[in-house]
């Protein structure tokens, strides 16, 4: 799931007062909670509520057109993820989950539930990662570990398509992959694994006009300032360079050409992306490609 994580609460100071409520991880009143708290009518508020007198907490993914980051979603939704105990602390998601809600008669919840799938036991751990990663829908799966005789754990794995935009950060508000991705020239082929996604092609689009010409101008002062200024001794080089207001930031690409060397502007672009390109982040996830010996 792509959205925003919502989770259920009792508001009031006394039982009789006590309404259904709904916060995310940092607010009880922004806009997704408001338009989540819509979506929680009829049935399946009746149905919540039973879960929530049962001292459960349920943990939601609220989606909607405009509220998500990867995945694009036709209409809102508030899709039912896990629930958890307030007696013990228990939580119960996937068959567990699905198994309770038939138990308790919560049919309108079971609607809700999120999709999830077994995997079959001669699939190995290697063989999952590689198949995830090539998929060409969805960002990815959570996934359960189950251990003989020790509490299960989640993971999350995700496609290519989703390391080539965020990388491997975590960092999913941050556009410095798809930053460095289009550095790297590999926006064509960025844009094809997005062929049938329109919003993820205009993001694209978007960061391509914002950053090439700010890069290729870049290339282009450097190269005409060492043209211009070849026939100086280094020191004055220097000093002209340092006297020059918009020319100071590169001074180490201009003095490597005077050394007759030649620029990484690549590596240069991706160094100062904040100063130049105003582009968060600093650059130490993978960003275009997932390196398949990490999935040895």
């Amino acid at each position: 799931m792509d959205g925003a994580l919502m989770s259920t609460f009792l508001h009031g100071r006394t039982s009789k007062e006590q309404v259904l409520r709904l916060k995310s991880k940092q607010s009880l009143t922004s806009n997704q909670v408001l338009e989540a708290m819509q979506l929680l009518v009829d049935d399946f508020k009746c149905e919540i509520e039973q879960l929530v007198h049962l001292n459960y907490t349920v943990n939601m993914e609220y989606t909607s057109p405009s509220n998500h980051v990867f995945v694009s979603y036709p209409q809102p939704q508030l899709t039912i993820l896990s629930i958890r105990s307030h007696t013990d602390g228990h939580t119960l998601f996937g068959t567990r989950l699905k198994r309770f809600l038939l138990e308790n008669n919560l049919p309108i919840s079971l609607d809700h539930l999120v999709p999830f799938e077994s995997i079959l036991p001669d699939v190995t751990q290697k063989q999952l990662l590689q198949d995830t990663y090539q998929q060409t829908h969805g960002e990815g799966y959570v996934i359960e570990i189950i251990q003989p005789d020790q509490r299960s754990y989640l993971v999350k794995i995700k496609t290519q398509k989703y390391f080539m935009v965020y990388g491997d950060g975590g960092s999913e508000n941050s556009p410095r992959s798809l930053f460095e991705a289009i550095i790297n020239g590999n926006a064509d082929d960025l844009a094809a694994l997005f062929n049938d996604d329109t919003e993820t092609l205009k993001r694209i689009d978007e960061m391509e006009k914002k950053i090439k010409p700010k890069y290729y101008r870049m290339i282009e002062l450097v190269e005409q300032f060492y043209q211009k200024n070849k026939h100086l001794s280094k020191r004055d080089f220097v000093r002209s360079i340092k006297m020059t207001e918009d020319m100071k930031i590169y001074l180490p690409l201009s003095t490597t050409l005077y050394e007759g060397k030649e620029n990484d502007y690549k590596v240069f672009a991706m160094k100062h992306a904040k100063d130049l390109f105003g582009i968060g982040g600093d650059g130490n996830h993978r960003t275009t490609t997932v390196n398949q010996d990490k999935l040895e």
